[in-house]
């Protein structure tokens, strides 16, 4: 999946231009400090810390980094997707979903390949239609505050049951019955789907 670039960090003196390009892989590019002007032959739209956006192959493009003070981007480029995009894709880092805490991980050296595809499938992931409630909302809630901070990190059953104050047998149940996957020790290895649907499920 990946095309030979560790995910890195790069600074701009104020007023620098990227000039429109084209790129042959994907790139995920997010904002660290400073605004900047994603641009295109057509449009434009702003850069701002607290959001990242998805560039994919082909695409033309450029960017105007800030105009007042020097800037600082992560990014990483990536080689496929399962589901190929023609358009970039925004997204902001909320409370709902991990994608501030994916970014930093890849900068502070996580497992790329699986980081990348977590953070490709909570950027692209659908609305969930029904919202998830009572003890599922709780280990829903306790998971994504969890994985803000560690994605990857293995949480078991004993927290969240202990975080939904249910048993963990009657917690096993409704993970099935709502997400398809049972919240027992292989809900950590269910990979980025099961993964995806929890942490976009509405509460």
């Amino acid at each position: 999946m990946l095309s030979g670039c560790t995910p890195a960090v790069a600074d701009y003196p104020a007023g620098a231009r990227l000039p429109l390009r084209v790129i042959d892989d994907y790139e995920f590019v997010w904002m660290l400090r400073g605004r900047a002007v994603f641009v295109t032959p057509g449009w434009s739209a702003p850069l701002v810390p607290g959001s990242v956006v998805l560039i994919p192959p082909g695409f033309v493009h450029g960017i105007d980094w800030d105009p007042a003070r020097p800037s600082r981007h992560g990014y990483v480029h990536f080689g496929f997707m399962d589901v190929p995009v023609a358009e970039p894709v925004f997204a902001p880092m909320t409370s709902d979903n991990p994608i501030a805490g994916l970014c930093a991980y890849l900068l502070a050296g996580g497992p790329v390949e699986e980081t990348v595809r977590f953070l490709v499938s909570v950027v692209l992931a659908e609305p969930v239609l029904e919202p998830v409630s009572g003890p599922l909302a709780a280990a829903v809630s306790f998971l994504r505050s969890v994985w803000a901070e560690l994605p990857l990190r293995r949480v078991t059953v004993v927290e969240l049951a202990a975080a939904a104050t249910v048993t963990r047998g009657y917690l096993n149940r409704v993970f099935q019955a709502e997400f398809g996957v049972s919240v027992a020790p292989r809900w950590n290895g269910c990979g980025v789907r099961g993964r995806r649907r929890c942490c976009c499920a509405p509460i």
